[in-house]
């Protein structure tokens, strides 16, 4: 129809290969010819472990190679694999002789470890997992981890964007918009369609989770991405966008005392409602899938104990060693990996009779006290026992490993897939509530046995932890 205009052409959304162009043109005449011939390079040359990222609707910045992630790299990581490299390799690298004068003017007219690594001399470029574990992981390159004192403790750093960047400083974070208001939005879902058809109040608990944390006084150490030049960032210079899920959170709560949780939880019957369809609702594993993963910034503790201090976030390599998870974006992404045990049977079979000799003893630490932990094992009353398993499997969520009786017959302890320990009435039949209640392990416990003095109870999990309660 005449003088009506056509409608708008969706927005062009890219991945730029560039943490701050502008700035790093400013600072060197050379900058941009040095990265143009490093990416013409790696677009002509399979000598190098490196790849351009691609721009992906769903993920953002990501690689063509279901394996690869995209990092952020200096020359300052550049020379020092080059440099690690034997002669005949590093001879096959340099295909453009404009890439060896970069490499020259780059890394060989300084010291080893004094070549430029600021925040805006760094690329994005998708990286092999053994690229990735030598630049990130070995003790041979320090530097990409901060020393203590570093105000900033990650383990490697991490960029402003979430992904792994070994720089100094994260530069600065610029003006964000929320992702409804940004033309290449922040993705936040990890599969957004598997997520909707799980249930039918999957999205709305999102909305109404990460409303939560955006209060102005939320307790929660996580809050809302939002979108910054298409990509995912945080306001908060001491927050990074990671993968979460229902389980991540459902444990922080649990591990936190009465009066902090009831600042995490407000009142609100929405989200009371939330709390119990994803966390007394759901199974552990349920909890976990990966499309129940959204995306959080979260601050640096939360981070460091999730990712760095645990294994449950990391995967062994060929080596053996324990890497943290990242999705196909490049961010830390939290899924127990680490396979658990299976457990023991409840009742041991009638033609392997079980030996005193041959219990294991734990040392407990406190008092040097050596007891049997018995796991998965019942006691002597196997059948009242394996009634007491039925009736407390009706009363929580998941499944009953383990029960014991307290030495005077009047409490009876409780332990399984929940990763909590309950304690009974042993003159009830177990329909009432626990008289005691706590969040003992994280993962699976597979034993419990009252200590002889019957005030305190030992559990051990699946977290390869001993713990004694009083």
């Amino acid at each position: 129809v005449e003088g009506c205009l056509p409608p708008p052409s969706p927005p062009s959304c890219v991945c730029s290969p560039y943490y701050d162009l502008e700035r790093g043109l400013a600072s060197s005449p050379t900058f941009l010819n040095e990265t143009n011939a490093l990416f013409y390079t790696l677009q002509t040359s399979s000598a190098w472990p490196l790849s351009l990222p691609v721009y992906d609707p769903a993920w953002g910045c990501a690689c063509e190679s279901v394996e690869d992630r995209p990092i952020w790299l200096a020359a300052l990581d550049l020379c020092f694999w080059v440099d690690s490299l034997e002669e005949e390799e590093r001879g096959a690298l340099f295909s453009s002789g404009q890439l060896r004068q970069a490499y020259e003017r780059a890394c060989s007219a300084y010291a080893p470890g004094d070549q430029v690594n600021e925040y805006y001399h760094h690329v994005r470029l998708c990286a092999t997992p053994a690229f990735v574990r030598n630049i990130y992981f070995l003790a041979s390159k320090q530097y990409c981890v901060p020393e203590e004192a570093n105000s900033f403790q990650l383990y490697p750093r991490l960029a402003r964007d979430g992904a792994m960047m070994c720089g100094t400083d994260i530069g600065p974070i610029g003006p964000t918009q929320s992702n409804e208001e940004a033309a290449c939005p922040c993705s936040i879902f990890f599969d957004y369609d598997a997520l909707a058809n799980s249930s039918s109040t999957a999205l709305d608990s999102v909305s109404t989770f990460y409303a939560v944390v955006s209060q102005p006084n939320s307790s929660w150490p996580v809050r809302r991405p939002r979108t910054h030049n298409g990509e995912c960032a945080c306001d908060d210079p001491d927050f990074r966008p990671v993968w979460l899920a229902p389980i991540d959170m459902c444990d922080y709560y649990d591990r936190q005392p009465a009066e902090v949780q009831a600042l995490l939880l407000p009142p609100d019957p929405e989200a009371q409602a939330v709390y119990e369809r994803a966390c007394l609702g759901l199974s552990r594993l349920e909890q976990n899938r990966d499309f129940m993963h959204i995306k959080f910034c979260a601050d640096r503790a939360f981070i460091t104990d999730i990712f760095y201090e645990h294994d449950y976030c990391q995967r062994p390599d060929e080596s053996g060693q324990l890497i943290p998870v990242t999705a196909p974006d490049g961010l830390l992404f939290c899924q127990g990996i680490i396979p658990a045990p299976a457990p023991p049977p409840l009742i041991p079979p009638p033609y392997l009779p079980l030996e005193r000799s041959a219990l294991p003893l734990v040392d407990t630490g406190s008092d040097n006290l050596r007891l049997p932990l018995i796991l998965g094992i019942c006691i002597s009353t196997c059948l009242c026992c394996c009634c007491l398993v039925l009736a407390a499997a009706r009363r929580r969520q998941g499944s009953v490993f383990s029960v014991a009786y307290s030495p005077d017959g009047s409490r009876v302890a409780t332990v399984g897939s929940d990763s909590a320990l309950r304690v009974w009435d042993a003159s009830s039949d177990l329909s009432s509530p626990s008289i005691q209640q706590a969040t003992a392990h994280r993962g699976d416990i597979f034993s419990v046995v009252f200590l002889p003095d019957g005030t305190r109870i030992a559990t051990g999990g699946s977290d390869g932890a001993l713990r004694v309660w009083d």
